[in-house]
């Protein structure tokens, strides 16, 4: 299941059961639409009510990260345990893992 949520000027994406292939294509369509048609920049992705990441989402969510990080945008992961950080690479000055919601806005804000 896929919800999300726009709060000063951060769209918020939460994935929580398990990961299908329509969640996967809602989630393409959701982050490409406000990509590229509403020019949104700044991303924050909790995966706190996940627990397993099949291989198709990782290749899809990697995609869908460099089409993200070509438009200049900024990511913040959280929800991730210990043993899955950095799951998806690292990178400076545009990818950050946090453990909660609040310090995403120490890191992104307009």
């Amino acid at each position: 299941m896929l919800y999300t949520n726009i709060n000063k000027g951060i769209l918020f994406i939460s994935i929580e059961n398990f990961i299908s292939e329509k969640t996967i294509e809602n989630l393409n369509e959701e982050v490409e639409f406000m990509l590229n048609d509403q020019g949104m920049s700044y991303y924050a992705f909790n995966f706190n009510h996940l627990n397993y990441f099949s291989n198709a989402f990782l290749n899809s969510f990697k995609n869908l990260l460099t089409e993200i990080f070509l438009k200049c945008g900024r990511v913040v992961i959280y929800g991730i345990d210990k043993i899955n950080k950095n799951i998806f690479g690292t990178r400076n000055y545009d990818m950050y893992y946090v453990d909660n919601e609040e310090e995403i806005y120490n890191i992104l804000s307009l």
